[in-house]
């Protein structure tokens, strides 16, 4: 499983200092646009959506979203 983030709303260096501090492991991309999101329907944070192999969306969480459901589901994928 691949896990990308992806930042907007912040400034960049805001965003440089959440990703240092939360110890953030995964790649972080910055849009400051919002085109990223406009183009996924991503509203606001938190938000994730999880894609199979093909790309397909499997589920999307627009608001908290649980750890434990989103490593179950890409488990079975």
């Amino acid at each position: 499983m691949s896990v990308i983030g992806l930042g907007t709303q912040d400034d960049l260096a805001l965003a440089k200092n959440f990703v240092a501090t939360r110890g953030t492991t995964f790649p972080m991309l910055w849009d400051r646009t919002f085109q990223s999101w406009r183009a996924v329907g991503i509203l606001g944070q938190p938000a994730a959506i999880l894609l199979d192999r093909q790309g397909q969306e499997v589920k999307r969480w627009l608001g908290a979203f649980d750890e434990g459901e989103v490593l179950r589901l890409a488990a079975a994928r």
